[in-house]
């Protein structure tokens, strides 16, 4: 999955989803369409980035084979095997997640 999200972070690069020029476009509309596709662009990149490293993190964990792999960085608990196996980066249990959402602070 890693490298999947690099190749599609380079192929963003490579189709200039980044890059307006405002000399290209006199339409103001057009103008307004193109940045709001390279707003979208931005934040689908910075979700892929965080992505990334959640998932850096995760094989980091696993390959110092130190036990910290699988546990919940706010409560020490195991993470659940189904979540794991569902996302394998995720560094909270369900319930830690579901307090942190709430703004809770887990106990």
């Amino acid at each position: 999955m890693r490298d999947e999200l690099y190749a599609k972070e380079q192929a963003r690069k490579n189709e200039g989803a980044y890059e307006i020029s405002r000399d290209d476009i006199s339409d103001e509309t057009d103008l307004a369409s193109v940045e709001t596709d390279q707003e979208v662009n931005m934040k689908l990149a910075e979700a892929d980035r965080n992505k990334i490293a959640l998932i850096e993190k995760a094989l980091r964990k696993i390959d110092a084979n130190d036990g910290t792999y699988g546990l919940c960085e706010g409560t020490g608990d195991p993470i659940g095997f189904k979540r794991l196996q569902i996302q394998p980066w995720a560094l909270y249990s369900l319930r830690h997640q579901e307090d942190l959402e709430r703004g809770k602070r887990a106990t």
